[in-house]
Formats: structure tokens, sequence, C-alpha cells
């Protein structure tokens, strides 16, 4: 599933909907059309978005990210984490109960999970026995929170159990109190005083002593629970959406793929007007006006939120490859359209094309090569492969294709293996290879566990490692290539850039005099058509043209610091395929 098209979070904020997913914070006006998204460039601490609440009682927006709680006061986001008291920095929760801002982490030590605000500093409740994985205590993974003013009691969801807190100790709730399952995801607290969990296994209300099932959800995943302005219950879930009419006791099911739009849906809002928002997988913030659902109209352009590679077919067809899933955005730049790419084959990452069009892609399924006209095939250790996890590729001329495998070596003529070179034959002490790179003199350098190595012209091989080359902080080689003056460049993670030219190699690093590189983490390298090299890293992008460095960064433009992959147009226009969605730098 593309990450362009979930919604985990929503806020109403003086008329606006904020909806918050993988690609930061949506914001959409009353006529429900989107008018900005707030990412990292703007403060966010992370583009992942899982949480939103907006404090009425000072007006505060707090966003929970996978990279820590950020808080915009009206100015500017302030970001909190491990260093200010915060349990972990994958936030699940933010909401008030009480006088506290509360905090739920997915991660924590025994008796952490739950972080609580007073304004000035960060504390922890008295008392609360959690652990991961223990079937008899609370899970320190919390996922929301109430404050129920006619008890005194603040109830805290877990993912193993509800506790309920009175100021010193915690009474747990689990299935044995009613509960339809143990991992309670939600909280709600409507206005009459009704309490409702949501669980993996159904929705229930408490009575004061225990839990009682809503029964229609019984068995499904149900994520939140809202009252509207008429006082219909909505329950959204993972297969649709629920609603109850409590002066009557009729149920109404949406199904999610016929009556929703797609199959999943997570939290949700409802405003004055009757009007319910609904964040969803797959269709993105879906409103729903008394009548219909609408899922809410994005802006043509790229629909995944963060991306790994980019290409160029035949067709001079930008694709552009998504971070941590398997869609694909293209970009026509003749006519200056976006399409989602129809890929059907599963599982393969896209490496390279061909000079015949063909598409080479990797991945834990083999190796594939797909024909211009969708024809596919597929080798793997069937077909001699040493390993089915194919990283990288190399084509050598002559029909040759050396592939990168997590098993060693592999040399294919045509589509077929013909040679495979295991770790000992060789002088190593692993079979992981992870980059393979061909350069003008015929040399194969082969980016691998430990190091680097080299074969030459005349059949021998060459290593270098920590210690031979690569200083202490070396991780392994993430980009090779070849510039025209014949210099070869390697990037590394940990150790920056090594450039060998003439037999000799120099090394450049954070702290180098004149050197723009604000990391030792690179990953990526391009020449342009003017010769100049760029480099994308953990922090930004660099450029360096034989004499002189130039560097970018977050507040430069960039929508994210981790600059993945970059590619130059003949008319120097720079495309950056970073964490965070795609950048254009036009000259």
């Amino acid at each position: 599933m593309s990450a362009f098209r979930i919604v985990f979070a929503v806020a109403l904020s003086n008329g606006q909907i904020l909806a918050g997913g993988p690609g930061g914070i949506s914001v959409y006006n009353e006529e429900w059309v989107l008018e900005e998204q707030i990412t990292v460039q703007d403060g966010l601490p992370d583009n992942r978005v899982f949480s939103l609440f907006l404090d009425e009682e000072d007006g505060n927006l707090w966003a929970g990210t996978a990279n820590g709680l950020g808080r915009f006061d009206g100015e500017q986001w302030i970001t909190y984490g491990f260093e200010d008291g915060l349990d972990d920095t994958t936030i699940n929760f933010v909401s008030r109960a009480g006088e506290y801002i509360v905090v739920g982490t997915a991660y924590g030590p025994e008796g952490g999970g739950i972080n609580l605000f007073d304004g000035e500093r960060w504390s922890h409740p008295a008392n609360f026995d959690s652990a991961y994985d223990d079937p008899n205590r609370f899970d320190n993974s919390v996922w929301d929170a109430v404050y129920d003013d006619n008890t005194g009691l603040t109830w805290f969801a877990t993912e193993n159990g509800l506790g309920a807190y009175d100021g010193a100790s915690f009474t747990r709730y689990t299935t044995e109190q009613g509960l339809p399952g143990n991992f309670i995801n939600g909280l709600t607290l409507f206005e009459d005083g009704l309490l409702v969990a949501t669980t993996e296994s159904g929705a229930a209300w408490y009575d004061g002593e225990n839990f009682q099932v809503f029964e229609p959800t019984r068995g499904y995943m149900i994520n939140d629970a809202v009252v509207d302005s008429e006082g219909f219950y909505w329950f959204p879930g993972g297969s649709g959406i629920w609603r109850y009419n409590p002066a009557t006791g009729n149920w109404d099911f949406f199904e999610g793929g016929g009556d929703f739009p797609t199959y999943t849906a997570y939290r949700a809002v409802a405003d004055d007007d009757n009007n319910i928002f609904i964040g969803s997988e797959g269709a993105g913030l879906v409103a729903f006006d008394g009548t219909e659902f609408y899922a809410l109209d994005r802006p043509a352009g790229p629909v995944a939120t963060s991306y790994w590679g980019i290409l160029e077919d035949a067709e001079g067809v930008l694709w552009f490859l998504e971070e941590y899933g398997q869609h694909i955005d293209t970009y026509n730049i003749a006519n200056e359209t976006w399409e989602p790419e129809e890929f059907e084959v599963c599982c393969v990452n896209p490496l390279t094309f061909d000079a015949e069009g063909n598409l080479w892609g990797g991945g834990e399924t083999g190796l594939w090569i797909i024909s211009p006209n969708g024809d596919a095939t597929n080798l793997t250790t069937e077909q001699g492969l040493p390993s089915n996890q194919v990283y990288h590729l190399a084509f050598a001329g002559e029909g040759v294709t050396w592939v990168a495998t997590e098993g060693g070596l592999a040399r294919l003529e045509g589509f077929e293996v013909v040679e495979v070179l295991k770790a000992a034959e060789i002088g190593l002490v692993s079979d992981w290879t992870r980059y393979v790179f061909v350069a003008g003199d015929g040399s194969l350098w082969v980016g691998r566990e430990g190091g680097l190595s080299q074969l030459t012209p005349e059949g021998t091989w060459e290593h270098f490692g920590i210690g031979t080359l690569f200083t202490e902080g070396f991780s392994f080689v993430s980009y090779i290539t070849e510039h025209p003056d014949g210099s070869l460049w390697v990037a590394t993670l940990g150790d920056g850039l090594y450039q060998q030219k003439d037999g000799e190699w120099e090394h450049y690093t954070p702290g180098d005099p004149g050197v723009r590189l604000s990391t030792p983490y690179i990953y990526s390298i391009h020449i342009a058509p003017d010769q100049s090299l760029w480099f994308g890293t953990e922090d930004g992008v660099a450029r360096f043209d034989g004499a002189q460095w130039w560097a970018w960064k977050l507040e430069d433009g960039l929508n994210h610091w981790n600059v993945n992959d970059i590619l130059v147009q003949a008319d120097g226009t720079v495309w950056f395929a970073t964490s965070g969605g795609i950048t254009r730098w036009r000259p």
C-alpha cells in the first residue's frame, strides 16, 4: 500500500481539518480543499505523524511522530525526545488528561510508556506496572488516555490491558472484566460520561464495574469511537465503519471497499455540522457529509511520501521508487505530468534499465528482467544464483552482467548464470556483497562485508578494508561510480568519500579544509552533465566540481535531511529522492 493515501490522525482547528500521516500534516480549509502541507521543512520532528492533538487550554498543536514529539506554539515547532525525559521517540499518541499533557510511547523501560508534561518538565505516574511481553502486566506501549473529572480517574490504553489510575495506583482491566481484547488502541469519553474502549477485537463501554461489548463490533479491529452532532456513535475499523443510534438501538455498517472507499479506517473527528472526518489506509482523509463519503482530493503530483531511488527509462521518463514500499511515481519530462506506474510484479526493487529498455530488479525473490512489453524473467537459486537476495548489478558489455547477492557474486551471460564467485575462492571472510561496479578499464569493484575489493583486468584480486584503506568509522560501501576523468569515487556509510586517481586514494570527510560534507554517511553519487559530482547524504546534499564545494540542507529548501538519490537532467534541473518526498531544484 502506498504511503500517500494513509492518514492515521485527524484533528479540527478553527474550521480547518488537520490530517496526519506518513507525509506530515495536511491542512484542509473550510471548503475541504488542501491548502498547506506541514513537514520537517517547517520544523516538524518527522514526516511520519501518528497522533494530533489541539490543546484548547493554550492553543498549542501537538504532533506525535516517528522521531519525537512536536509542539507548535503558533510561531515555531519545539521538539521533545529522549533528552527531555521521554521514554522513546516513537510517539503513539498525545492528548490532555487533567492538568497534564499525556504522551504514550511505543517502547519504554519497565514501568515506562506513560509520559506526563506539566508545562515545564516530564514525569511518569507512580506504580505503573508495565513491561514488554509479560501477559500479567501492562504493556509499555501506550496508545491513548482520557481523564474522567466525574470520577477523578485517568484511563490508559496499552497493548496488554486498560489501566484506571487514581493518582496513586492502577487498576487493570482485561478480557476478564469484559473487554473484547487486551490490545487497547483507543479511548473515548463521550459528553454524557460514557467511557468507550476500542480494541483489536471490538469496542466496549464501561458500566461502572465491567465492560460491555458493542456486539456488532466483536471480532473486528476497531480503531476509534466518536459521537456526531446528532448523537450517533461511529466506530472506524479494519473492515469499514460501524454506526450506532443509541436512541433506537439500530446499527449501520459501511463496508470497506464498498460503502466506505477503502478497507481500513483509523481515527476520526466530528464537527458541529454533523460532518465526520476519518483517516484511512488507501483513501487518505475521508469526509462524510451526512449522506455519503468523499475521499478528499489532493493536487496532482507524486503520491508516495518517501523515496529511495530515481531511474530514467528509455523514453526519458523518471521513475521515483518508494522507500519502504513498492509504489512507483513517474514524471514525464516532455509533458511535465505525474502518473503512478502500474508495476504488476510483486516484491521487486527496480535497479536499472539496460540498452534494450529491459528493467532489471532485485529483492528477496531473486533477479528479475522485465521487458518493455511486460514479459518477466525470474532467476533464483534454482537457475544458479548463489542467493535469492539480490542487492545490485552492473553491466560489463558483450551481454555480461555481474550480480551482487547475499550469497556471493554471480556472472551472467545473457539471462544465464555461468559463474558464481564465493568468498573462500577470492580471499574474503563473507559471501555478503552489496554493490558491484564495472570500471572503464574493465576492473570489477565489489562493495562487500568489511570493505571493498577489486578484480583487475589481469584477473587478480585486491582487497581494501579497515586499516588498509578505511578508518574505524567505516560500515559499508554504499555507492561506486567513475568520473569522466577516469577517477573512481566510493561512497561509504560512516567513513565519508574516497577518490582513486592514478592509483592513489584521497579521503574526504567532514572537517577537512574546504570540504562541505556535514556527515560521513553518504548514500549516493551522481555525475552531472557538467561533470560536477553531487552527493546525497544523511544530512543534505553536497556538490563538488573538482575545485569548489557547495552544500544544501533542510533550511535551503530540501524537504528532508535524508537524501537517498540524485538525478541531474541535461538542462541542469536536479531531482532529489528523500525520506520526505521529492525536491526539485532548477538553476
